[in-house]
């Protein structure tokens, strides 16, 4: 009984929007663009049926199948959120001029929701990265999370680009930085394949250089070692590209691999570091970055001293020079 009260109640409330959000009644034949627009938005709140998605990869900037409340079904093309080049198979669509009609209002405001409830999740999500990027705030080796914090605090007034892959770094800068534009994040390898990461930065770096983009590479210390003369290739094309290392000192993806085998196999975890870490002697990436011309500073351990570090590599940068800084991190 109670769950039937509530649906009436819904029923009840969405009558009553209906009404209130009811746009003025039109005064005779004489009416604006403005004024038949806002009759068609209001008529694509309140008497669209269903809509269906049709091309579910484009789920935004595709087609719908919408059904009116006469229960006539018709095909809307989505290509702006403006209301600007959308399109409909309706005969209001072909003959008003307006370049809308109910159907495709229905859908930019079935999207509008959608895309409300969408940012909502994403407030809630990021609240909650806070929250845990809080976890060995002041640690050393220095967390994934504090480095990508600590960056994103220097670079977030800037005209910025990430291009370096998120997957070796717990996907930090996913959930702390704003990604408001297509070109903040070049993506992942294809194939997976280790020594893409550098030259892959350098060279989206250099791509950026012509419109003024801030380059940043959180570089993986494993990677790095398959192609390190691209540290050279940046400083003799010039190339201003900020590299962060992500020195865990280990190929740990492999590290993990290992260990998860051998503890599935009774085969002793302890020797899962044989042939999968970088130590005995650590690698200095800061002086690797000086041998080949590039200002390196580091191994940075105190988390305490990479905010100034980040900020003395970004006036580098800033200058058209690319920069290395080696951060002693923690493993993921």
């Amino acid at each position: 009984m109670g769950a039937v009260k509530v649906k009436n109640r819904r029923a009840t409330a969405r009558k009553a929007r209906a009404v209130l959000d009811r746009p003025p009644p039109l005064q005779g034949w004489r009416t604006t663009d403005a004024d038949e627009v806002a009759l068609r938005r209001w008529r694509g709140r309140t008497e669209i049926v269903a809509i269906e998605e049709l091309e579910p990869k484009q789920p935004i900037f595709g087609a719908f199948r919408v059904q009116s409340g006469s229960g006539s079904f018709y095909e809307v093309e989505i290509r702006s959120l403006d209301g600007s080049g959308n399109s409909c198979g309706c005969i209001d669509h072909r003959a008003n001029g307006l370049g809308t009609c109910k159907h495709v209002e229905g859908v930019l405001a079935a999207l509008q929701q959608r895309g409300a409830k969408i940012a909502a999740a994403h407030r809630e999500a990021r609240m909650q990265a806070m929250e845990t990027a809080a976890f060995g705030w002041d640690s050393s080796p220095v967390s994934l999370a504090r480095l990508s914090a600590e960056l994103w605090d220097q670079i977030k007034t800037e005209d910025w680009s990430l291009v370096s892959w998120q997957g070796f770094v717990s996907g930090w800068p996913g959930r702390l930085w704003d990604f408001d534009k297509h070109y903040r994040y070049i993506g992942g390898q294809g194939a997976g394949a280790m020594g893409y990461g550098a030259p892959a930065a350098v060279g989206a770096a250099l791509a950026n250089r012509k419109h003024g983009r801030l380059s940043i590479n959180i570089q993986t210390d494993g990677d790095l070692n398959y192609a390190p003369g691209v540290l050279w290739t940046a400083c003799h094309h010039k190339i201003p590209l900020l590299t962060v290392m992500h020195n865990n000192r280990a190929y740990h993806q492999e590290v993990m691999f290992v260990q998860q085998m051998a503890s599935e196999r009774n085969r002793g975890a302890d020797r899962a570091h044989i042939g999968t870490t970088l130590r005995e002697p650590n690698i200095d990436y800061a002086k690797m970055a000086q041998a080949y011309g590039m200002y390196g500073e580091g191994p940075i351990e105190n988390p305490k001293d990479l905010a100034p570090a980040i900020k003395r590599a970004l006036d580098r940068v800033k200058r058209g020079e690319p920069a290395l800084l080696d951060v002693i991190t923690q493993p993921r």
